[in-house]
């Protein structure tokens, strides 16, 4: 029987997954984290509490690996927009010509997204997640001179050594692959940084209703070096927004409300603190940083 591991069971790994069931007898993919009781952020998707959008080349491939994740979007509240009409982005100091097309664009919580995506996951037959189970090192065959398979650390927490025909890492930017590489004599891998300092906050809320309001998402994006804040305001499932806030060089939003609103009200335009005037903050405000 031939066996494929994935290492992470987020979008990438889960995706990687359903195409390589039709190669496989067996596909296993094995998660740090715990399997979800309900659609919430996972501790292992440090930016999953933040804006993700899903534009349509992103859209058409996920559709094409799983062709019912539009109409199970849609079932659970989520909301589809017309970018070229419903989408407001300001961008090189102007905002963007409205015009008709058909670009369309799916926004939704990142825990909604992977969770349609795991419905389909469990129900196919040869697919199976295990949960809180730890990767710890890969397992290598000198002679064969390739990777057999892993060493971990189950749900018991005892330690476990799973030999598979292909692993696929896909534990995203923690990975420990290129340490590994470099250790068991493959070279080092080339690494190149830009530094940013940015910072995000995010939250979620109930706005206002407001019949002139003829979009479903703000987007700003500062024009450096005088403007340094953007942010993403849209609207996801079941009419709440989700507003990510963000800033340079240390100019970072905070996670308390009074400071999350100052932030917002020194964006380069005014239109998203005036849309959350009045608003009901549905969850607390989350902060991601990183250099």
């Amino acid at each position: 029987m031939s066996l494929a591991l994935i290492a992470g069971g987020s979008v990438a790994g889960m995706t990687a997954a359903k195409v390589l069931a039709d190669k496989f007898d067996q596909v296993i993919i094995l998660e740090a984290d715990r399997c979800p009781e309900e659609i919430t952020a996972r501790k292992g998707v440090p930016q999953g509490r933040h804006t993700h959008g899903l534009l349509k080349g992103g859209s058409d491939a996920l559709t094409e690996i799983f062709p019912t994740l539009p109409t199970q979007l849609a079932d659970k509240g989520a909301r589809s927009a017309d970018f070229c009409r419903e989408v407001r982005w300001y961008l090189n100091k102007r905002w963007m010509l409205d015009f008709e097309g058909e670009i369309p664009i799916h926004f939704q919580t990142r825990p909604l997204l992977e969770q349609c995506i795991r419905d389909n996951i469990e129900a196919a037959n040869n697919i199976s997640i295990r949960y809180q189970t730890r990767f710890r090192d890969f397992l290598f065959d000198e002679k064969a001179n390739r990777i057999i398979g892993v060493r971990v650390t189950n749900e018991a927490g005892e330690t476990e050594e799973i030999i598979a025909d292909l692993v696929i890492d896909a534990m995203g930017r923690g990975t420990p692959l290129p340490r590994w590489l470099d250790q068991n004599g493959f070279g080092e891998v080339p690494v190149s940084e830009t530094k940013v300092d940015l910072g995000y906050a995010s939250c979620l809320l109930k706005l206002r209703t407001d019949e002139a309001r003829q979009w479903t998402s703000l987007l700003i994006y500062p024009t450096g070096p005088e403007e340094i804040k953007g942010c993403t305001l849209v609207r996801v499932e079941n009419d709440i927004w989700l507003l990510t806030l963000a800033g340079y060089h240390n100019d970072h939003p905070p996670a308390d409300k009074e400071g999350f609103i100052e932030f917002a009200k020194r964006l380069p335009r005014p239109e998203v603190a005036e849309a959350i005037e009045g608003a009901e903050f549905l969850s607390d405000i989350s902060l991601h940083k990183f250099p």
